[in-house]
């Protein structure tokens, strides 16, 4: 899929007992009607008919689930018809609403679209006239979100009494205005006295994941299940079961873990945690599934279910499970930075590499930086106390610069993971630690974009995070959306890589720094006759500070060109030295 915003997994606009009097009813399974008018004003594009409700589908959008699509529906595809602006409009033939002081349309869909409604909107309407030709529009499908591909069926009810009650000669039209969307699918329309009121429904409407889609054995924990559940039916729902069940498909299909909860009552929307939560004991695929039943039979069963798979491999982080990928960058432009959060077990490992992949070729010699950050572990497990709006809370351990060269599109590029202490390829993990691994792009290579999968929606968890104009957005571009950063580890061989390295003398920050660098010396020097120097990746010395007394220093490297330098401390048999990173 092409280019590259909570919870709803079934929405439905107006969900009004038992269907009403239908007058009129159009369900597709003979085709579009050949009375119909379907055109668009502005090019030739139109409607068209399938059967095949897996025949649109984006990456991992479910299919489309009408209740008689497998007989035919119709639908457009924006996203097929390219890089063009629509009209597109399905128009009926007469409609006699005569009978009828109150007229409701109803119809069901499966409504994607890309548009952010800044440089294009996408506009959905259903028309209706009493002669053919001048149109009344009601907006439809409003609360489908931007750039969501995760519900398998919406249903709409739109009272048209205003303009159809009473009258012989009635036409509906299905309008769609947009530019390069995904697509929409339409069946079973009816024309009818009254609302449609659905008595007992509820949906999965958000439920935990794995941590990341891939996390090495050596640093899984105890994986925690729960589940956002919606009652969209007028009644409560009663002695609801929710259950969760792991099993292994390359092993049999083997169930290695289950759990269940009986909820007595559901009256609106309820969110619950399972008693017990499941710790991997070895490699391979997983797959997990929810499912949630009730006493009395749900008017939908589709979204009563739904299953996910995760990897548990040697020695890979992954959040992205490599389906449905695109690619992202702010909309506002300038320096950002975009990557994966990942926590480490109880073992000790070292982190050797991260690999990624970018949007925006011919690259033509840009740089972008890897950089890994260790969270501070002050910061709570909801993150709620985490400074947004500076690196405080964060420490950067390793990092990595790669010139871009002959690379291509959705390439997979890989980079050493330096110590930001020693200037090894590795870096050893804490144990229990939280980790930022982010790409930074600073320059000109602020207008390439990052690849991401759209699969898997982190709503329980946050997964990735962005950093735009020295701010922090911890919920990155949605909770659906992943970054393509990975991060290989390895063991940890020899007593000398167990020793975690830490400068005792000598504390800088913000890092990266664009214009002021703050510099903490220890008291073990104070009274010694010190000299701070910066040097740059060439040896050259570009600033140079003697004598200092004062165990706080500022330095203005505004001034500097970006890229990596070495903060060198000396004097009075002492040495230190600290690598940074300039950003301007």
């Amino acid at each position: 899929m092409k280019r590259t915003t909570t919870l709803t997994f079934l929405v439905l606009s107006i969900y009004f007992l038992n269907a009403q009097n239908v007058i009129w009813s159009e369900d597709f399974s003979n085709g579009i009607p050949s009375t119909w008018l379907n055109y668009d004003s502005t090019s030739n594009a139109v409607w068209n008919w399938s059967n095949n409700i897996n025949l649109i589908g984006f990456g991992c959008e479910p299919p489309f689930a009408g209740t008689g699509a497998s007989n035919g529906f119709v639908f457009f595809d924006s996203d097929d018809f390219g890089n063009n602006t629509h009209d597109v409009r399905l128009q009926t033939d007469v409609i006699d609403c005569s009978s009828l002081a109150n007229v409701i349309v109803k119809f069901e869909n499966q409504y994607s679209y890309y548009s952010d409604g800044v440089s294009f909107t996408s506009i959905t309407e259903l028309g209706v006239s009493t002669d053919g030709s001048i149109f009344t529009y009601f907006p439809i499908l409003q609360n489908e979100p931007q750039d969501s591909l995760r519900d398998a069926l919406t249903v709409e009810q739109i009272d048209i009494s205003s303009i159809a009650a009473g009258q012989a000669t009635v036409y509906l039209q299905f309008r769609w205005r947009g530019y390069f969307e995904y697509a929409w699918e339409l069946d079973e329309i009816t024309v009818q006295d009254g609302f449609t009121i659905v008595k007992n429904d509820i949906s999965i409407n958000g439920y935990s994941l794995f941590p990341n889609f891939e996390t090495p054995l050596s640093q899984t924990k105890p994986i925690e299940f729960a589940l956002y559940i919606k009652n969209n039916g007028i009644y409560d729902a009663t002695n609801v079961k929710a259950k969760v069940e792991v099993r292994k498909p390359f092993a049999a299909n083997a169930l290695v873990f289950t759990d269940s909860i009986v909820l007595s009552t559901i009256q609106n929307d309820t969110t619950l945690t399972f008693l017990n939560s499941f710790h991997p004991q070895d490699t391979g695929l997983y797959r997990y599934s929810y499912s949630i039943k009730q006493d009395s039979s749900d008017e939908f069963t589709f979204n009563n279910s739904i299953s996910e798979e995760a990897r548990i491999s040697d020695n890979l982080f992954s959040k992205d499970n490599g389906k449905s990928t695109t690619f992202i960058r702010p909309a506002v432009g300038g320096n950002y930075q975009i990557g994966n959060i990942y926590e480490t077990g109880d073992a000790i490992y070292k982190a050797t590499t991260a690999t990624f992949s970018l949007v925006g070729a011919p690259f033509n010699g840009k740089q972008i930086d890897v950089l890994l950050y260790k969270v501070d572990s002050a910061v709570g497990d909801d993150f709620q106390n985490f400074d947004t709006n500076s690196d405080n809370d964060l420490t950067l351990v390793a990092a990595a610069n790669h010139v871009l060269t002959l690379e291509q599109n959705y390439d997979l590029i890989t980079v050493n993971l330096l110590d930001i202490n020693t200037g090894l390829p590795r870096v050893i993990l804490e144990k229990n630690t939280r980790y930022f691994l982010v790409i930074s792009f600073t320059g000109s290579s602020n207008q390439l974009n990052t690849v991401i999968s759209e699969c898997l929606h982190f709503d329980f968890q946050l997964s990735t995070v962005v950093k735009q104009i020295n701010k922090w957005y911890l919920g990155g571009f949605g909770a659906h959306r992943t970054a393509l950063l990975r991060m290989s580890i390895d063991t940890v061989t020899t007593p000398t890589e167990r020793i975690l390295v830490v400068d005792d003398f000598i504390k800088i920050y913000p890092n990266p720094v664009n214009d002021i660098l703050n510099i903490d010396l220890s008291t073990q020097i104070a009274g010694k006759s010190m000299d701070i120097l910066i040097i740059n990746t060439e040896g050259r010395i570009v600033y140079r500070k003697e004598k200092i007394v004062q165990l706080q220093e500022q330095v203005n490297v505004k001034q500097l060109p970006a890229g990596w330098y070495t903060i060198r401390l000396i004097g009075d048999n002492t040495s230190s030295n600290q690598s940074f990173l300039i950003t301007n």
